[in-house]
């Protein structure tokens, strides 16, 4: 069931590596900490824009941010996916326009010339409880960052692993403060959820724990990358 209509909110809590874990399957099914899944596509759409961010990384080029839009490109599909791209807007919750709602944060995403939505759950609408946030810095145990849309890539919480008790709710104020100051130095990226059409991606949390969890890397061209985990309060792994 996706949850992409509800906001909870998170904690931000950063924590340091552990070991490398099983590491990464190339091929289109679970295994390892995340798979590669198909080729990258992309394209289509205007680019859009949101909060200023400042250094990124030494890996990472200097980030650009544009006024966010409502022109999406269209070379998304609706499975489970990994979108590999560059950050041009932050729309808060509770924005009147660019696909912004009271229960979510929005990230506008480009990728090969289209840009497109990536809606993040500050807000649990159908249990009590916040959203948790895992927030830490690690070696690269991902795919290597390959602009576009890569349907089929999986991701799974136990294989990284992570554990829900390594997670901290918040409000969803001060969770979408938190991913706000995650963001603000943001150039390249990569999201981990399941398209909801062909213009964005919702279920960027925990779904199943073992292929189609959702995630958000940044610093993916850096050796030590920013890892983004997700929950909501009844998920238990």
């Amino acid at each position: 069931m996706h949850r992409w209509q509800q906001l909870s909110v998170l904690v931000l809590v950063l924590v340091g590596c552990g070991p490398a874990g099983p590491g990464v399957d190339g091929g289109a099914t679970g295994g390892g900490l995340a798979t590669g899944g198909s080729g990258g596509s992309g394209g289509g759409g205007a680019t859009g824009g949101g909060t200023a961010q400042t250094d990124g990384g030494s890996d990472d080029g200097v980030p650009v941010r544009r006024a966010c839009t409502n022109a999406f490109g269209s070379a998304l599909s609706m499975v489970h996916g990994r979108l590999d791209g560059t950050l041009v807007s932050i729309v808060q919750p509770g924005a009147h326009g660019c696909n912004g709602d009271a229960d979510h944060l929005h990230l506008q995403v480009q990728a090969n010339g289209g840009v497109y939505d990536v809606a993040i759950n500050v807000h649990d609408t159908l249990n009590p409880g916040n959203v948790a946030l895992l927030a830490r810095n690690g070696p690269e145990l991902f795919p290597a960052w390959s602009e576009g849309w890569h349907p089929n890539s999986r991701l799974g919480y136990r294989l990284v692993p992570v554990s829900s008790t390594d997670f901290v709710p918040l409000s969803p104020t001060a969770l979408a403060q938190a991913l706000t100051q995650e963001f603000a130095n943001v150039n390249h990226l990569t999201v981990y959820g399941n398209g909801y059409g062909p213009t964005g991606m919702h279920d960027i949390h925990y779904v199943d724990g073992n292929q189609y969890d959702g995630a958000i890397i940044t610093r993916p061209l850096s050796a030590d990358s920013r890892q983004l985990f997700f929950r909501f309060a009844n998920d238990v792994f």
